[in-house]
């Protein structure tokens, strides 16, 4: 005998590169069958994502090092301009390691900020982001 089968369903929110796994199955159980579906949200490499949610707007580093000064002019485009912007050195070891060496790029300033350094090696990094 067919039983009636009525299919409730809904939405929900998922993050940048987020797994989801959805797993159907009726109520109440009948015959132990369950349909099951994962899926992969789109990361910020796609384009489409990229350039539409804000997150991913990382923003270009480009920089010049003035070693007789030890420092770095970093310039930064390309990224939120009606939101400040980040960046500052790091020594990368497992993690990156903070200097103390940043700097808050506010919206009406230029897009150049220098930075000082005492030592390059092992790995003197340069870290940007928006300030969401």
């Amino acid at each position: 005998i067919a039983q009636p089968v009525y299919v409730e369903h809904d939405c929900f929110n998922t993050s940048i590169a987020e797994r989801s796994s959805v797993t159907i199955r009726t109520i109440p159980y009948y015959c132990g069958v369950d349909l099951q579906q994962e899926h992969q949200a789109e990361d910020c490499t796609d384009k489409d994502i990229g350039q539409n949610i804000p997150t991913c707007r990382v923003g270009k580093l480009d920089y010049v090092i003035e070693k007789n000064q030890k420092t770095l002019s970093v310039q930064v485009s390309d990224f939120l301009e009606d939101h400040a912007y980040h960046v500052r050195l790091c020594l990368k070891w497992f993690v990156c390691e903070d200097l103390r060496t940043s700097a808050l790029i506010e919206v009406e300033d230029p897009k150049t900020v220098t930075l000082s350094y005492s030592y390059i090696l092992p790995c003197l990094c340069i870290e940007g982001w928006s300030a969401l």
